[in-house]
């Protein structure tokens, strides 16, 4: 269900964004890192880990950064080089079947 949710086009074009204007959007996104399974881990629970509370306070530390991603960077382009293009082939057929009832008015 998350990659479809990932997947969706208004999702795709929103990270992309997001990725190309927050510095700190794309520094947290799983996968920017080398996978930790350890890191991975504590991004679900840091407390599990006995980490302080001072070292979250003092430090912004991404954990998520270090698990795998479920739609990669590289992935996101593609979808939304695809989306692209599914826009543009289904406009082109709803302006070319609907042509004969707009303008005539």
């Amino acid at each position: 269900l998350a990659y479809l949710l990932q997947i969706n086009p208004a999702a795709v074009y929103i990270t992309l964004i997001r990725n190309a204007l927050l510095t700190d959007q794309r520094t947290s996104m799983p996968g920017y890192h080398a996978y930790n399974a350890v890191r991975c881990a504590m991004y679900g629970d840091p407390a599990r880990f006995h980490i302080p509370r001072s070292v979250f306070a003092s430090k912004v530390i991404y954990y998520s950064a270090y698990c795998h991603p479920v739609v990669s960077e590289p992935a996101l382009w593609a979808f939304a080089v695809a989306w692209a293009v599914v826009a543009v082939i289904v406009g082109y057929f709803f302006f070319w079947q609907a042509e004969t009832r707009y303008g005539r008015g």
